[in-house]
């Protein structure tokens, strides 16, 4: 039996995590290269209707669903709501922190030679502080974004906190069965699938706390027998199979409609991808060293792609597919590098530190 599944299949919420789902991770990669490479099109485009990836803004909730997954397994009872508190924050403020000074640099830069600036809001200190402090789509509060993936980021630290003050309280089908609910009530009142606002200002907010729910739920729910029974049904890997083309399909082609709630379905099974045999061929297309590269360096290609579009896609814009590749390449480039030599070793530190103080209590 493959090491995950007997793991697995011994611990539970109150034991420390031992294993990590490396193919969500590469799963995590695929995604962030589809908003990376959709953001990159659109601006060589002019954001045309029928660009390819239109409808990579999906990733951004499949994001949150493995969040609820994940984090629903990490969390360990014995620590304290401001333990977990200040692992998110040092997971997640630090990149953030980084990328929208360094957005603020690069348009101030900008301004003093004649490049894109998206308004003078950027310099105001208010703007700067309200991106900073992670208030975006959490609160009526309504300001402009300086990097504008960011937008998800503060939405998925203040929702990935229900999971130790709620979500895991409640029993886990009855959680399944609150998250169906508030789905298909957004699905119901919307008007333009995931990025309506018409509901109020934090629509957004709601959205991302049902799909980490929905993460949680799915996670809460697997038990041995249905892991034993996933590895040894017929064709479930090809079924799996078809799940990831159909979500890739919405990635490539939705654009704003009530059509995006449907493509949370096939993303639900793609969750289980980990609990395949070691044989399976879409384990390992995901557990690849190039598929892996790109989740490892994930969360910062999310974040950093926005400031290499500006600095790489002015320079040819005779050219737009070589503008895709100078900023793919930069992207990838400062991520890795970011990644390795910033964001691992100070999470690494900062966790290090926040678990020596409770670890004292």
């Amino acid at each position: 039996m493959d090491y995950l599944v007997q793991n697995m299949m011994s611990v539970n919420l109150t034991q420390k995590p031992t294993i990590r789902f490396q193919a969500l991770d590469g799963l995590r990669g695929v995604l962030a290269l589809t908003v990376m490479l959709s953001h990159m099109i659109g601006v060589v485009t002019g954001w045309d209707a029928l660009r390819p990836l239109i409808g990579a803004y999906i990733s951004v909730i499949y994001f949150f669903i493995m969040s609820g997954f994940v984090l629903t397994y990490a969390h360990n009872k014995n620590y304290s709501f401001t333990y977990f508190f200040l692992l998110r924050l040092a997971r997640l403020w630090p990149l953030h922190c980084f990328t929208t000074l360094s957005m603020v640099l690069i348009y101030i830069y900008n301004s003093k030679h004649l490049g894109y600036v998206p308004g003078s809001y950027v310099f105001d200190w208010k703007i700067i502080l309200k991106n900073l402090l992670f208030l975006h789509g959490v609160t009526p509060l309504q300001f402009p974004l300086i990097n504008d993936p960011s937008w998800s980021i503060s939405i998925e630290f203040w929702g990935s906190l229900l999971i130790p003050i709620i979500l895991i309280k409640i029993k886990p089908l009855k959680r399944l069965l609150i998250t169906f609910a508030f789905i298909i009530a957004l699905c119901v009142q919307s008007s333009s699938g995931f990025s309506d606002m018409t509901l109020c200002n934090m629509s957004q907010f709601f959205l991302a706390s049902s799909a980490i729910m929905l993460g949680s739920s799915i996670y809460s729910l697997i038990t041995p027998e249905i892991i034993k029974n996933i590895r040894n049904t017929k064709y479930y890997e090809f079924f799996l199979f078809i799940c990831l083309l159909s979500c890739l399909v919405g990635i490539y082609g939705q654009s704003h409609n009530k059509f995006d709630y449907l493509y949370i379905i096939p993303f639900i099974p793609l969750m289980l991808i980990d609990f395949q045999p070691d044989t399976s061929l879409i384990k390992k297309i995901f557990l690849s060293e190039p598929i892996q590269f790109f989740g490892f360096i994930s969360f910062p290609l999310y974040l950093i792609h926005s400031s290499a579009i500006i600095i790489g896609l002015q320079y040819r814009t005779d050219n737009p597919a070589l503008s895709i590749i100078m900023a793919a390449c930069l992207s990838i480039t400062i991520s890795y590098l970011y990644t390795v030599y910033i964001d691992s070793p100070l999470y690494r530190y900062m966790k290090r530190k926040i678990r020596n103080i409770y670890s004292r209590d």
